[in-house]
């Protein structure tokens, strides 16, 4: 019997802006470490919607986006598998405070970090997390 080939998944990754500080959260499952907030993509849901609502089940912020940062498709950059990431700069909606935000769902922890402390410190993230943000930095100036 025939049967499909088996396809790459796709996931959504953020680069969450307050000012000049961004959103990293710890993961509660593998991959563990630190990470941007994000997750898969459901069937019938576009990339756009996927990425706000990953946003809000990890982080409780309402966020919208303000560009794409690119896609990372490399089929060896998650250990899971061939995991295709399509990744985005967002914003932390009008009325949101550092108080809003709230560790949830996938992430044990969450925390506003400033991009100096983050770039300084070499924060150890998981997968191409880290060059994700360095692309959405880039992709704001």
């Amino acid at each position: 019997m025939w049967k499909p080939p088996e396809t790459p998944k796709v996931a959504v990754d953020a680069v969450i802006w307050n000012r000049s500080s961004i959103v990293i959260i710890q993961r509660v499952f593998p991959p563990f470490g630190f990470a941007l907030p994000g997750g898969f993509v459901d069937v019938g849901e576009s990339c756009e919607e996927a990425v706000v609502r990953e946003v809000k089940e990890e982080t409780n912020l309402d966020c919208s986006i303000i560009n794409l940062i690119g896609v990372y498709s490399n089929p060896d950059r998650d250990k899971r598998g061939h995991i295709i990431s399509v990744a985005y700069n967002l914003k932390v909606g009008v009325g949101h405070l550092y108080l809003d935000l709230e560790a949830r769902d996938d992430a044990k922890h969450a925390q506003f970090i400033s991009v100096a402390d983050l770039c300084m410190n070499r924060l150890q993230m998981i997968n191409d997390h880290h060059k994700i943000l360095m692309d959405g930095i880039g992709g704001l100036k």
